[in-house]
């Protein structure tokens, strides 16, 4: 299985989540992932969800995605999740 960069957050401004983008870029898998959250750190947009994930999609650009990790969906499902959905969008 392919490692996934990914960043669990905390709450900073009304319940919103802002990943720490150097983090995430300092864990990229490749510099074209890096590049991709260089762009994406510039917009600073929030996440209603306290985890976000980065994937290569099929067409090859890269993706940021959000998911919620709690006592529900633990950290071991939500990465499972996305490396099951890797795998489909690498097809």
């Amino acid at each position: 299985m392919n490692r996934i960069n990914y960043q669990l957050m905390t709450p900073a401004v009304n319940g919103k989540y802002y990943p720490e983008y150097d983090r995430l870029i300092a864990g990229a898998t490749c510099e074209e992932e890096a590049e991709y959250l260089r762009k994406v750190k510039e917009r600073n947009f929030p996440f209603a969800f306290n985890m976000v994930y980065v994937m290569r999609m099929a067409c090859g650009h890269f993706e940021i995605f959000q998911s919620p990790q709690n006592e529900h969906y633990s950290l071991e499902y939500v990465l499972k999740c996305a490396a099951e959905n890797a795998a489909v969008f690498r097809q």
